[in-house]
């Protein structure tokens, strides 16, 4: 896997023809003023994200 992009809240790397979304347990409030870091985070937001676009998909069935 290579590295293209990171931000606050994800990094995405290529994997041949696919992209992996890996979501960070960082958070930040007042433009990085204040950093903290929550267990588990980055799992939550990954399955509420695949839960999100699986109900898009269906939308479309």
């Amino acid at each position: 896997m290579r590295k293209i992009g990171e931000g606050k809240t994800k990094i995405i790397y290529e994997k041949g023809d696919r992209y992996v979304v890996e979501f960070k347990n960082d958070m930040t409030a007042f433009d990085n003023i204040r950093k903290t870091s929550f267990e588990k985070k980055g799992t939550i937001l990954a399955d509420f994200k695949h839960n999100c676009m699986v109900i898009e998909w269906l939308k479309y069935m």
